[in-house]
C-alpha cells in the first residue's frame, strides 16, 4: 500500500503545463485574495494536487505582492502540504521559489474545518 501511495504522490509532484482557469475563492481574514486554477487539478489513487494563489493587500517584507503555490492533498487522511511556492513582485518578477521534490520532504498537516484548505481540498479531491 505504501508503494501505491508513493507512486500516486510522485505523479502529482510536478506542476502541469496546461491552460489556466483561475477562479476567485474570495478573501482570507487578512484581506488577501485567494484563487485556484481549476485546470491544474490532478488526482490519482486518493491524492490530489492543485495550483492556488494569494494576492496580498500590501507587499510583504520581501516586496512580494503575489504567491503562487502547488498544494498536495491526501484525500484519504484529510491532510495537505505545499509542494511548491513562488513569490512575485508587482511586475511579475519571481522573487523566490521553494520546491519539494520527493515524497520524503512532505510534512502533511491536518486540514482544519471551515478553512480555505478545506474548500480547496474538497474541490481537488472531487476530481
Amino acid at each position: 500500500m505504501k508503494l501505491i501511495a508513493l507512486v500516486a504522490a510522485a505523479t502529482l509532484m510536478s506542476t502541469p503545463a496546461f491552460a489556466e482557469n483561475w477562479v476567485s475563492l474570495g478573501t482570507n481574514p487578512s484581506g488577501n485574495k485567494i484563487a485556484v486554477d481549476l485546470d491544474s487539478v490532478e488526482a490519482n489513487m486518493g491524492y490530489a494536487a492543485i495550483n492556488a494563489g494569494v494576492g496580498f493587500t500590501k507587499p510583504d517584507a520581501n516586496g512580494a505582492t503575489t504567491l503562487k503555490t502547488r498544494l498536495f492533498f491526501s484525500c484519504i487522511t484529510a491532510t495537505y502540504d505545499v509542494i511548491q511556492a513562488s513569490s512575485y513582485d508587482s511586475k511579475g518578477k519571481v522573487l523566490a521559489t521553494v520546491e519539494k521534490n520527493s515524497f520524503a520532504e512532505l510534512k502533511m498537516s491536518p486540514i482544519e474545518a471551515n478553512s480555505i484548505a478545506e474548500v480547496i481540498g474538497k474541490y481537488a479531491c472531487s476530481k
